[in-house]
């Protein structure tokens, strides 16, 4: 289930993508795959500072990569070529976040500055099996590196199955976020 949200809090917007098994459990292939995806999109985050232009942290993430996609058990080669298109795909720190989903502004022509906010979202197209599998986060940059506003929601493969599993688990909830009629 790809669950892509778009939630508010004080009238600010945020952006959040997950990809969740319905079964409770990721079956092989969405195993391999979201599972590389998680690994590009921790590598970008990790990547992520201030005075750094955008091009360069997905250089920096896809060149970390190239040892994981060599190493990384895929199935069928369609899978391993999807793979290797993503980490060349330029569109994975995607959009500014505001007072809207897709606020306006573009930060993509300049070094990153503290105060930025904007979604990282690695994508992942199998056309051959109409497949898309993606992982998106919203984050800020700050003076040291960079905060993940969205990091309520479990991202690790693990962390999501472990949550299905558990009966009396709940997401973080907050019952008034101090919006009108809340």
């Amino acid at each position: 289930m790809l669950m892509d949200v778009a939630p508010e809090c004080h009238y600010y917007t945020s952006d959040i993508g997950r990809m969740w098994p319905v079964s409770g459990v990721y079956a092989p292939r969405q195993r391999e795959l979201y599972g590389f995806m998680v690994e590009y999109h921790e590598a970008l985050l990790a990547r992520l500072r201030p005075g750094v232009m955008p091009d360069q942290v997905m250089d920096e993430a896809a060149a970390a990569m190239r040892g994981v996609w060599e190493r990384w058990p895929f199935s069928k080669e369609v899978y391993r070529e999807a793979a290797r298109r993503t980490l060349e795909f330029r569109g994975h720190l995607s959009h500014p976040v505001g007072m809207a989903v897709h606020d306006d502004g573009d930060y993509r022509q300049r070094p990153l500055l503290p105060g930025t906010v904007f979604t990282v979202d690695p994508q992942m197209w199998v056309p051959e099996e109409k497949l898309y599998i993606r992982v998106e986060d919203c984050v800020a940059i700050t003076e040291e590196g960079v905060e993940v506003l969205t990091t309520g929601a479990p991202l690790e493969l693990a962390d999501v199955e472990a949550l299905m599993a558990d009966e009396r688990a709940e997401l973080p909830y907050q019952e008034d976020w101090g919006l009108p009629g809340s």
